[in-house]
């Protein structure tokens, strides 16, 4: 029943597939452009001449349109969300070298199935749950030791939150 309310909660972000050449300099970089707009292959120049390691050798990247992502690529991760699909990008200054790249395939986000989203639909349910118990608990000591204690509500507050 959650996942169902909460759908908002349970999606698949974008996926995004990329072919890309990390290289040292920009004039390098400038170089390849040039060839690939002359018809030279992206795939087999990615593998010859890019500097960035990947699972399959070829400068294939899949990335999904989710924060997380631009801790692991940094600024390439902001030039990809925006870039268009199917169009040369390029030279990218990154603190790795300079970056050419090409959107290939998006995946739109989608709703993530009960199978896949059904161990955090738990997480969520289990943190309503321990929220409510606590706020419960807080509340009966509030109450208990009203004449004992003294609550500064300010720092309690900044507590809470972090």
């Amino acid at each position: 029943r959650f996942y169902h309310t909460n759908a908002g909660l349970f999606m698949e972000p974008e996926e995004i597939q990329l072919t890309e050449i990390l290289l040292a300099t920009r004039s390098e970089a400038e170089t390849l452009i040039v060839k690939i707009r002359d018809g030279e292959d992206m795939d087999t120049l990615a593998a010859q001449h890019s500097i960035r390691v990947d699972e399959s050798g070829h400068g294939h990247l899949h990335m999904h349109n989710h924060p997380s992502q631009r801790s692991v690529y940094g600024r390439l991760y902001d030039e990809v969300i925006a870039a268009p699909l199917n169009e040369l990008v390029g030279p990218i200054g990154l603190d790795e070298g300079f970056s050419i790249f090409k959107v290939s395939h998006r995946v739109a986000p989608q709703h993530a199935t009960f199978e896949s989203a059904a161990s955090r639909a738990e997480w969520w349910i289990r943190k309503q749950e321990e929220k409510r118990l606590f706020d419960q608990l807080f509340t009966r000591l509030r109450d208990k030791y009203s004449s004992t204690v003294v609550i500064y509500e300010d720092s309690l507050g900044r507590l809470v939150a972090n």
